[in-house]
């Protein structure tokens, strides 16, 4: 992880501008990015001030949107480090997509600076989540009097793993916003999903194999119960973690012939599948 402090407070406010622009593009080299100023969209047309901003830039691999998931606002500023835009809203969501599809993608690296015109107390929360949700870095850009204006600053990753990254605006919004090309997912590394895999059945040999996958790294238990409810078999697995797993029922003691049901269970999520075991 990287964090980069650009653009001194000393420096004259042009002189910042140019900084803060070339460090924005040295500090990707190891990597195709882009940089978005939010004062036109990618065909040109101006951005105007407003809810204004969205699925705009999906060519270049990003979508915008607030928490709700609505779109975000286009602030008319004359502070901007390339004015007259930038973009604001409480948290701003940025999901990196398949730029032809919309599907999902990853990058490795992604940045925001602010605008010229600081006042203490203002800031850029930024938090980087993976494919399964999981917080994976973060970084303040700080108030003013810690560099000035212009302030950049990013999260940079070994491999393409941030699937979103999501942006506090605090009194301040997102003048300029950097990432690195997207990597389009292939069908293996698509999100793990909470399920039972399709069982033998009937199953032979008095044992059952039960392949199931899970989402997250929290409790789940596995559990193998006759048709009166009864439990026949039970494993933790929560243990295993997110991902495609396999476990054998029945290897510590032979299981009868009958209809059973297999119960995976993780917080407030079930997954039942109906099986039969013959000796």
């Amino acid at each position: 992880m990287k964090t980069l402090h650009l653009a001194p407070a000393l420096f004259s406010m042009s002189f910042r501008m140019a900084l803060c622009l070339s460090a924005l593009t040295l500090s990707a080299a190891a990597g195709a990015s882009v940089m978005i100023d939010f004062d036109t969209y990618p065909g040109g047309a101006t951005v105007p001030p407003g809810p204004s901003i969205g699925d705009q830039w999906m060519s270049l691999g990003v979508r915008f949107a607030d928490k709700a998931g609505g779109p975000v606002g286009a602030s008319n500023n004359s502070c901007s480090l390339s004015p007259p835009n930038h973009a604001y809203a409480g948290t701003i969501v940025a999901t990196f997509v398949d730029p032809a599809t919309g599907a999902q993608a990853l990058t490795a690296y992604v940045g925001t600076a602010q605008d010229n015109c600081w006042v203490p107390g203002e800031g850029i929360a930024i938090r980087a989540y993976d494919i399964q949700g999981n917080l994976i870095g973060s970084v303040f850009n700080p108030p003013s009097g810690t560099n000035g204006g212009g302030h950049f600053e990013a999260l940079s990753f070994p491999t393409e793993v941030v699937a979103r990254a999501e942006m506090d605006c605090i009194l301040q919004g997102i003048d300029n916003f950097v990432f690195g090309t997207p990597v389009v997912l292939g069908v293996g590394d698509q999100p793990v999903t909470f399920a039972i895999g399709p069982l033998a059945n009937p199953s032979f040999g008095a044992r059952l194999m039960v392949r199931f996958s899970l989402a997250s790294s929290t409790a789940a238990r596995l559990e193998l119960l006759d048709v009166s409810g009864r439990r026949a078999a039970v494993r933790e697995v929560g243990s295993l973690g997110p991902g495609h797993h396999q476990v054998a029922l029945g290897e510590d003691r032979p299981l009868p012939s009958g209809l059973y049901f297999v119960r995976l269970s993780q917080g407030a999520k079930v997954a039942v599948a109906r099986v039969a075991i013959l000796d």
